[in-house]
C-alpha cells in the first residue's frame, strides 16, 4: 500500500526498477507456481 500512495499515478521508470525486486518475489514467483500447479 505504501508504494502505490508514493506513486499518485503513473510510476515512473525509475520507480518501476526500484520495485522491481518485490514485483518479482510478491506476484512473478507465485504465479509461476500456481501455473506450474495446474
Amino acid at each position: 500500500m505504501d508504494v502505490l500512495w508514493q506513486l499518485q499515478g503513473e510510476p515512473t521508470h525509475a520507480i518501476r526498477e526500484r520495485h522491481r525486486a518485490d514485483r518479482e518475489r510478491l506476484v512473478r514467483q507465485p504465479m509461476i507456481a500456481l501455473l506450474n500447479e495446474v
